[in-house]
C-alpha cells in the first residue's frame, strides 16, 4: 500500500489534516509574501537602509531545519515516534540558533527600532519562530498518539521552505 493510499480517507479524498494544512500554508505564504514585498518597497524608498552581516549561527539554523525536513519525511513514511522526536529536537535547536542571532545583533546595537532593515530582520525571524513553535506543538502532540502525519508533514516542510526563503531573502537584501 502506498503512502498516498494511507493518507486518504474515504473515496480518494485527502485526510482533513492535509486540507487544513494546505489552507494554513496558503495563508502564511501570502502573509510572508506581503512582508517581503513591503521590505522591497521600503528598501527602495529609503536612503538610510542599513546593510549588516547576518550572524553565522543562522547558517546553523538553516542546516538544522534542512535535516529536520528529512527526519519529518522519515517519520511520515515510517510513522515512527523516534523520528518525530528528532524533528522536534532539531526544531528546538533551530529556535535556539535564532535566539542566539538576536542576542548577537542586539549586542551590536541592532535592535528592532534601529533601522528598517533591522526591523524587517526581527519581524521575519520572529514570524518564522512562531511558525516553528506551532509546528513543534503539533509534532509533540502527534508523538503522543498514533496519528496520521500527512497534514503535519505538509506543514513542517512548508516551515522549512519558509525558513530557507527568509534566510536567503535576508542574506541577499540586508
Amino acid at each position: 500500500m502506498s503512502s498516498r493510499q494511507i493518507a486518504t480517507s474515504g473515496a480518494g479524498r485527502p485526510e482533513r489534516s492535509e486540507t487544513g494544512a494546505w489552507i494554513a500554508v496558503s495563508a502564511l505564504a501570502m502573509c510572508f509574501a506581503a512582508l517581503a514585498s513591503a521590505m522591497a518597497v521600503r528598501q527602495g524608498a529609503s536612503a538610510e537602509w542599513l546593510h549588516f552581516e547576518l550572524p553565522r549561527v543562522l547558517y546553523g539554523a538553516t542546516a538544522l531545519m534542512l535535516v529536520s525536513a528529512a527526519t519529518m519525511e522519515i517519520a511520515h513514511r515510517r510513522v515512527a515516534k523516534v523520528w518525530l522526536l528528532a524533528t522536534a529536537a532539531l526544531g528546538v535547536a533551530s529556535l535556539c540558533c535564532i535566539y542566539i542571532a538576536w542576542r548577537e545583533l542586539s549586542a551590536q546595537g541592532l535592535l528592532l527600532a534601529t533601522s528598517g532593515s533591522a526591523s524587517f530582520f526581527y519581524v521575519f525571524t520572529a514570524g518564522c519562530c512562531v511558525c516553528i513553535a506551532g509546528g513543534l506543538l503539533a509534532v509533540l502532540s502527534a508523538s503522543m498518539k498514533a496519528a496520521r502525519l500527512g497534514g503535519l508533514a505538509i506543514y513542517w516542510h512548508f516551515v522549512v521552505a519558509l525558513w530557507i526563503f527568509i534566510f536567503l531573502l535576508l542574506e541577499w537584501r540586508i
